[in-house]
């Protein structure tokens, strides 16, 4: 039977059971007990109505029978018209849009390509009109996906990661304030907090600023009053660098230290709940960005090692993504996720490699970032 959604109709008096969406399934009687029309029960095989019967019986006659009790529903998996499951893989009538298998997900890096005349010092960010910006150094440049470039901030001093908030403000951590600071789209600047000497620099769904630095801290900042609240504080590690889970049940912190990547758990409001946990090692122990993909994967870049490892979500476990010892320079200090927007690709990494005269580099990933708008299946 083809998925769809059926109204069974009754015997006289007629009534009408809710309708009821069912896919590649079958009904039939289950004969436990009499139908209201039954002075016995009654068969799956019939072809008649037995002798008893006042009405159209069974799963093999015109109509089911009248008590809804004694009719049985055998389903495949599906069990709705349209939205996913809770009990089976994304069928065919689960999703409207792209789908990627997480099955597929490649296990090292595909090429690297570097994006002429960007630049990238600790961090990068991409405006919501296809814009690159990043540090060299001194300066914020702002570059499109072909090259053209041109310095949109002069003279702000060496920055560390930043982030567009809604409305194309962006927020940075200053190196030689350690606050964080804000520029508007109009390019008037602001501080909006200080004293975190921050690294890490993410926004998040709660609409505030979240941070991890040099203070020992994780720290969220809420981007109208300046209002900062301590999430969580890691003794003997520092943390470094942070992103969410795919449902912000957790934030990851990289750390440096020994190599320990920890787990904050969050309640619904993105409260902590308890203090971080040790998850896993990545390693030698400098993570200078954690990105998540679509399917939950952390791709994290430690400086000690000069690679980009992988990491399992559900394991921990940890693989050797990208390996760049053998060219020098060839090292990122942060890592964002493309946005289909101007060229930048969904399904790539754009790092900047300060070794390597600031150049930004796209490291394709082969997987959509978190923010994809399609659907992953067969998550790890």
């Amino acid at each position: 039977m083809d998925r769809s959604c059926l109204l069974w109709w009754l015997a006289a008096p007629l009534l009408a059971l809710p309708v009821a969406c069912l896919s590649e399934g079958t009904i039939g009687d289950d004969d436990v007990a009499p139908d209201d029309d039954d002075t016995v029960v009654v068969d799956d095989d019939d072809t008649v109505e037995d002798d008893d019967d006042t009405v159209v019986v069974d799963d093999d006659d015109v109509r089911p029978d009248v008590d809804p009790s004694d009719i049985t529903y055998i389903f495949d998996g599906d069990d709705d018209c349209a939205a996913p499951d809770d009990d089976d893989a994304v069928d065919d009538d689960d999703v409207i849009g792209p789908v990627f298998d997480c099955a597929t997900a490649p296990a090292t890096v595909g090429t690297e390509t570097v994006i002429p005349n960007a630049r990238g010092y600790h961090g990068l960010a991409i405006d919501s009109a296809g814009l690159i910006v990043g540090s060299d150094g001194w300066s914020l440049v702002q570059c499109d996906y072909v090259g053209n470039w041109s310095v949109w901030m002069p003279n702000i001093g060496a920055v560390e990661q930043m982030a567009y908030l809604p409305g194309g403000h962006l927020v940075y951590a200053s190196v030689d304030s350690g606050g964080i600071h804000r520029i508007s789209p109009s390019g008037g600047q602001s501080v909006v907090a200080t004293g975190l000497n921050a690294y890490g620099v993410i926004y998040g769904p709660d609409g505030n600023i979240w941070t991890a630095g040099w203070n020992n801290t994780v720290d969220r900042i809420d981007p109208a009053s300046g209002q900062v609240t301590n999430i969580a504080t890691i003794p003997g590690n520092t943390p470094h660098s942070i992103a969410f889970n795919l449902d912000y049940t957790v934030l990851y912190i990289g750390t440096v230290g020994d190599g320990t990547v920890y787990q904050q758990a969050l309640d619904a409001s993105l409260n902590p709940v308890g203090p971080p946990s040790p998850w896993t090692n990545v390693g030698s122990g400098w993570h200078d960005a954690i990105a998540v993909d679509i399917c939950g994967y952390l791709y994290i870049p430690d400086y000690w090692s000069t690679s980009m490892w992988r990491v399992n979500p559900t394991t921990g476990a940890v693989n050797l993504f990208a390996d760049w010892n053998s060219s020098y320079g060839w090292y990122a200090h942060g890592a964002i996720w493309g946005t289909g927007v101007g060229g930048w690709l969904e399904d790539a990494l754009y790092v900047p490699m300060p070794y390597s005269n600031n150049q930004v580099r796209e490291v394709y990933v082969g997987v959509p970032g978190r923010d994809w708008s399609g659907t992953a299946i067969n998550p790890p």
